[in-house]
């Protein structure tokens, strides 16, 4: 078999099963059988096959939601969108931003945090690049990946649960739902957040692409008035007792750096990780404080997640 269908046996698999357990760690036979069906894949392999690449399951997916074959495309039309915002953003010119500087962050080199007031948002869109060495797509994509399933619930100190509520385009996007944990010493309380999300894609030059945009955001209902059912979704209440936030658009973005981060997914390289967050607390929090928690989420999750890469790391050296 080749890696590509390889892995199309095992995803199935993964969609079928039914293990009742909370919260997934990956087994040492899932991880191997994820190294053997990526091992000799080459990201130019990969993007040619325009394939999402998402390593994480979707277990008990609840069916709240149904979505015609038009409103799937239209959707996978704005998210397609959403993420042409993200490249243009990580490829910004310095002068593009109204403030630039550099930060230290354990373990990562050339840290920067950028911000930028968009026209027609009360709260500023932030992004941190840093550069991650000796580390493979692989890595990125497990500590990254948003799912009710995934690693990164183990370690991000302001996620509390995810729910995946609808999967749709082939696996290409989900609708998404996270509840946080309060932030900035309880200033912010626990939101829930509402999303529709576009699983990681390698594109053609290359990069790494995955986001998502918030249903109450302008940048998603804006564009969905001509399906009355998606207009009924956005339109939906916070469930009994929480409090909404906005995430108007989110997503990572990984950029190869050296000739081993491109030669294959589980090959160790140099990559460029982008984080970017355009999101608003709701609940009467203000501005200044919401943009602190904003920034605050970005730098908790990429010191976590280097921790815990590190912690993976020494755990399979002392194997």
């Amino acid at each position: 078999l080749i890696p590509s269908a390889m892995f199309r046996l095992w995803r199935p698999w993964l969609r079928h099963a039914q293990l009742p357990r909370p919260r997934h760690v990956w087994s040492r036979d899932q991880k191997a059988l994820t190294c053997a069906a990526a091992s000799s894949a080459t990201l130019s392999f990969l993007a040619a096959q325009t394939r999402n690449w998402s390593l994480c399951e979707t277990l008990g997916a609840p069916k709240d939601l149904q979505l015609s074959k038009d409103d799937e495309e239209l959707l996978l039309s704005v998210l397609e969108g959403g993420v042409e915002n993200l490249r243009q953003w990580t490829q910004a010119p310095t002068s593009w931003w109204d403030d630039c500087r550099s930060i230290r962050i354990s373990g990562l080199k050339d840290v920067s945090h950028h911000i930028k007031k968009l026209d027609g948002f009360p709260i500023k869109l932030q992004m941190v690049t840093a550069v991650w060495e000796n580390v493979s797509l692989n890595d990125l994509f497990l500590l990254s990946e948003a799912s009710e399933t995934c690693l990164k619930l183990s370690f991000d100190p302001v996620i509390d649960t995810m729910t995946t509520r609808l999967q749709f385009g082939n696996g290409k996007a989900r609708f998404l739902r996270t509840m946080t944990r309060p932030t900035l010493m309880g200033l912010i309380s626990a939101r829930e957040v509402d999303s529709v999300l576009r699983e990681p894609e390698i594109m053609p030059d290359g990069l790494v692409v995955g986001g998502g945009l918030g249903l109450q955001s302008p940048l998603f209902v804006d564009k969905i008035q001509q399906s009355d059912y998606l207009k009924a979704v956005a339109s939906q209440p916070p469930s009994k007792g929480k409090v909404r936030a906005v995430d108007h658009t989110s997503g990572y973005i990984f950029k190869p750096l050296d000739d081993a981060a491109r030669s294959g997914p589980t090959v160790r390289g140099t990559w460029k990780v982008h984080y970017i967050l355009l999101s608003e607390a709701g609940g009467g929090v203000p501005h200044w404080a919401a943009e602190k928690g904003v920034i605050k989420a970005i730098i908790d999750w990429y010191t976590a997640a280097h921790r815990e890469w590190v912690r993976r790391e020494t755990t399979k050296s002392a194997c």
